[in-house]
């Protein structure tokens, strides 16, 4: 055990005296002090290096008040020797503390900074650990028998006796007076006292930060290269225990570069000395090993290491590597071992609380955390409830360990069934790691960062950017979840939009259609998940617990076939036969919902079940033969077009997509979406007013007409603007003869793997399900009615809604089979995209809300039309779409196939033709073929403009009006991907 010569002062005094004493001693200190550029100091002045200062600051720091301690380290710093080169090694302790203040506190950056300029000094001096002049007599005499790790079980662990000087060699020269009376230059060589233990610990801990801050980044560094090279071997006179902490410091920086798990636990073995002795950097490489094995195959081989680092670290008197310990060991503890590791925290928490209130709120979470997996609530309320008082304590101030103590919270409120309280923890939690400032504060999204600020030609740790974007735009692996689930948390929360662009105009570069789709399918899938409670992961949870077997890819099956605990319990629970009881359903909604957000803040990464993915070109294969994908694929403010069949794709760049709002908007006008003024006619004098403008956004979105010979069905994935745009009405050949919509069969879908990926049916009895209110003829009544009355009769079976006793949109797939709604719904904006009902009727219901389609237990429809939805297409100039992108995506995600979703509200007579014949044919033919055959009728019928409400008193004067129209029959969206439509029919 190493004591340090400065006596601290009672614990209280710099909280007592608002730290003015520190000041105040650091202040005298300096006045007394002679200055240190380029010279020894003299005998009798009792330097210390690193100063006394730094050792002040270290015990505020562990005392946890960053603000003070920062203070401290800063005057500690300037106290540093200098010569011409710079500070000299003494400086690399604060330096080091500097870093871990920064890096509580959340500033990233200034840490990051602060770790270089250590590792600079490390290289500028590279001799210096030679020139240690070590004791000859390095025995494993104990300097203490005080037992401060009372709950470790294992193997003995024994201080080892540290010198607490250590003499260097220092040479400097002299101008002066020779023996000869001459004016010349003398050299002279002493030795000078240092604390080189804790140099060298202070320059592990760098690159253990190093490693944790930069990730795989910090591999093949220059910096970190050159300052491992100038740490050199010891040398035979170093001693057992000199010999040891610096082979350990030489272990972390090797495990920094890249050595990776394997060389983890064979490095480990410098930790320990004969005997079960520890040395000051046994904690420190313990820690980055176990880091390490956390991310191999065996991570739970990782935790008997962290145990043991924690003690090492708590007998060392190092307590906030005993709670760096205790944090790793949380994420990779076998599930047996979550008794065991609560018992040794709960312990550890109180034993330290006395000595580092830092070390005692980061293991009283631990504790909490230990508790809820032990399966002991109890205790873990009460541990959880104890290290929140701690946190409220007088300048106490710990930004990163109070979001992990959120993180906390957000479990245990989500086991109690709060799912609201855990949603406000996640939001508390965010609150740190989407702080705007000029830094980052979680690693993975610094790193993220990085590359972004890299340029393509840039390589960062021996990989091209765009290799690294492939890497850090998926979301964070479970050994990210294992290390630290705040940064995972922070990393998903992130805003990712940059990075995302430069990936996918990366592939657009290359010409790689195939890779263009891929990833604009998963930047689609990161905007919907953004929609979403915790980025989208309780949606996993319950697709991979819920969802048809045939809907989950391979990943998904593997999951499902060997799930994590929280998993295996959802899916029990879904698999539950339905109470016939509201009460009871409502009961098991409650119950699987508090289990799904339990799986949902697993230290686990599910892979994406929904939407389901789009892997690669094998997906493509499978396609049919005639069936093409048509993607539009956003790059940042750019915009890539992809067209893929079964035998290949193409890509090209959408040139000028920023005027696209505007001639999209400018078709809505045409085709009369736009309301005019003073009774002005809505329906163009002629087609051509339209075809005009779809000819030349053709042009512009497709212009390579060619591309679509031999494709009988084009299934479009729109993105912003386009969203409001009829493709329908876009030619199909550049005479204009024809369009889009007369000479193949189109479909929507909301991403890439959608549009491949055909939902599966719904296996349901039940009839079709009617709604509607004063759609078809607002301002008359009785003609409304009848309407609506044609539509009931015209299906045998169908049910009239809401009924008597209203049933929520929730679960309405217990009723119905395919719903439709004649009645305009508005959706709702960000941030409560989903706070609507589809069904308008149950709006204020439980369950009535699409957000409520989400939760389990699902009941889905196989299909739903939304007659009356209304979207931003009348200022498609202002909109992009989110509305129908998420609303689709919803649904589909509630389990519901297939989709028909208006662009705009129509009403009138021709709705009412529609839906009928819509109705009428869909529980026997399927949604595809009912919905071609009701909209070729449709435009070929006739009809009043009086009984158009979208109409105006200029319309009643065209002498004849059909239901070819655009406005009539093109603002509606089939949602589908390829593949035989019949597969969707009754079973």
């Amino acid at each position: 055990m190493r004591f340090f010569a400065l006596a601290v002062p009672d614990r209280n005094w710099f909280r007592d005296s608002k730290g003015l004493l520190f000041v105040w001693t650091l202040a005298v200190l300096s006045l007394v002090s002679p200055s240190a550029e380029g010279q020894v100091p003299v005998a009798g002045q009792q330097r210390s290096y690193p100063s006394e200062t730094y050792y002040m600051a270290l015990s505020v720091y562990r005392d946890g008040d960053l603000k003070e301690a920062i203070q401290g380290f800063d005057m500690a710093l300037s106290r540093a020797r200098k010569d011409r080169q710079g500070r000299w090694i003494d400086a690399i302790p604060s330096h080091a503390m500097l870093a871990e203040c920064y890096y509580e506190a959340g500033n990233l950056r200034a840490a990051h900074e602060q770790l270089d300029q250590a590792l600079r000094i490390s290289q500028r001096f590279s001799g210096w650990i030679g020139s240690l002049k070590w004791p000859a007599a390095q025995d494993s005499t104990v300097r203490s028998n005080i037992n401060r790790a009372p709950w470790w079980t294992g193997p003995p662990v024994v201080p080892a006796y540290t010198p607490n000087k250590v003499p260097i060699s220092m040479t400097s020269q002299n101008v002066g007076a020779g023996p000869d009376g001459q004016l010349g230059v003398s050299t002279t060589t002493t030795g000078q006292a240092i604390d080189a233990v804790e140099i060298l610990r202070a320059l592990g801990m760098v690159y253990y930060r190093r490693q944790v801050l930069l990730g795989p980044l910090a591999i093949d560094e220059p910096l970190l290269r050159q300052s491992i090279d100038a740490i050199g071997n010891p040398s035979a006179s170093t001693g057992v225990t000199g010999g040891a902490v610096i082979r350990s410091v030489k272990a972390v920086a090797a495990l920094t570069n890249g050595a990776g798990p394997n060389a983890a636990g064979s490095a480990a073995g410098a930790a320990m000395l004969p005997g079960g002795q520890v040395h000051a950097m046994t904690p420190i490489l313990l820690c980055s090993a176990a880091r390490n094995m956390a991310a191999g195959e065996h991570p739970e081989a990782a935790y008997p290491l962290a145990l043991r680092a924690a003690a090492a670290a708590s007998m060392l008197e190092q307590p906030e590597w005993a709670a760096e310990a205790f944090e790793i060991a949380a994420g990779v503890k076998p599930a047996a071992s979550a008794g065991e590791l609560y018992q040794a925290s709960i312990s550890a928490a109180k034993l330290l609380a006395r000595d580092s209130r830092l070390a005692s709120v980061r293991i009283g979470s631990v504790a909490a955390e230990s508790a809820m997996d032990a399966g002991l609530p109890a205790e873990a309320a009460e541990a959880f409830q104890t290290t929140l008082k701690m946190h409220s304590l007088r300048h106490l101030d710990l930004p990163r360990r109070m979001a992990y103590h959120q993180y906390v919270n957000a479990r245990l409120n989500a086991a109690a069934g709060n799912l609201a309280a855990s949603d406000s923890a996640i939001q508390a939690l965010v609150g740190f790691t989407a702080r705007r400032g000029p830094s980052e504060s979680t690693p993975r999204l610094y790193q993220l960062r990085l590359i972004e600020s890299a340029s393509r030609s840039a390589a960062l740790g021996g990989k091209t950017a765009e290799a690294l974007l492939e890497e850090y735009i998926r979301p964070p692996a479970t050994s990210v979840w294992r290390q630290d689930p705040v940064d995972a948390l922070g990393f998903i929360a992130g805003d990712r939009s940059v990075a995302m662009a430069g990936w996918v105009r990366a592939a657009a570069a290359r010409n790689s259609a195939i890779d263009v789709l891929v990833r604009g399918d998963v930047q689609a899938q990161q905007q919907f998940s953004a929609s979403l409670p915790l980025d989208g992961r309780v949606l996993q949870a319950r697709w991979l617990a819920a969802a048809p077997d045939k809907a989950l890819d391979e990943n998904g099956t593997a999951i499902r076939k060997t799930p994590p605990a929280a998993l295996a319990r959802l899916r029990q629970i879904n698999l539950a036969p339905l109470p016939g009881d509201p009460a009871a359903l409502r009961q098991l909604s409650a119950s699987a919902e508090s289990a799904a957000y339990t799986a949902g803040l697993q230290r686990f990464e599910y892979p994406v079940a929904f939407p389901i993915p789009l892997l690669g070109e094998s997906d493509l294969e499978s396609m049919p033969a005639g069936e093409a994908v048509l993607a539009f694929i956003p790059a940042g403010p750019d915009l890539v077009g992809v067209l893929a069949t079964k035998d290949k794709a193409i890509v090209w760049p959408i040139a000028g997509s920023r005027v696209l709002p505007g001639q999209v908007a400018r078709v809505m006008q045409a085709i009369g979406v736009v309301r005019r003024r003073g009774g002005t006619a809505q329906l163009p004098e002629s087609e051509e007013d339209w075809k005009v403008l779809t000819a030349a956004l053709g042009e512009r979105l497709v212009p390579d007409l060619k591309s679509l010979e031999g494709i009988e069905s084009l299934v479009i994935v729109p993105t912003g603007a386009l969203w409001y745009l009829p493709f329908e009405l876009l030619p199909a050949d550049r005479e204009g003869s024809r369009i889009l919509g007369d000479a193949v069969k189109i479909r929507y879908a909301p991403t890439p793997g959608l549009a491949v990926h055909r939902l599966p049916a719904v296996d349901s009895e039940a009839p079709v399900g009617i709604y509607a209110d004063r759609f078809f003829a607002p301002s008359d009544v009785e003609r409304n009615d009848e309407l609506v009355t044609d539509l009931l009769d015209s299906v045998e079976g169908a049910i009239n809604l809401p009924g008597e006793t209203p049933m929520p949109g929730q679960w309405m797939g217990l009723m119905v089979r395919h719903g439709i709604v004649a009645a305009a719904v508005t959706p709702s904006v960000t941030p409560t995209p989903y706070a609507y009902s589809p069904w308008k009727f149950d709006q204020g219901m439980p369950g009535g809300q699409l957000a409520d389609w989400l939760r389990f237990p699902w009941t889905p429809q196989q299909s739903m039309f939304l007659a009356g939805f209304r979207t931003g297409a009348p200022k498609a100039q202002a909109s992009g779409g989110e509305e129908l992108f998420l609303a689709s995506l919803a649904m589909h995600a509630a389990g519901v196939p297939e989709l028909i979703l208006s662009r705009w509200p129509v009403g009138g007579e021709t709705t009412g033709l529609l839906l009928k014949e819509y109705a009428q044919e869909v529980p026997f033919s399927g949604v595809d073929s009912a919905w071609r055959r009701a909209v070729g009728l449709l435009r070929g019928a006739e009809f009043d403009p009086a009984a158009e409400p979208l109409l105006s008193s200029g319309d009643a004067e065209r002498e004849s009006l059909t239901g070819d129209q655009p406005l009539f029959w093109s603002g509606y969206m089939l949602f589908g991907g390829v593949g035989d439509p019949a597969a969707a029919k009754k079973p």
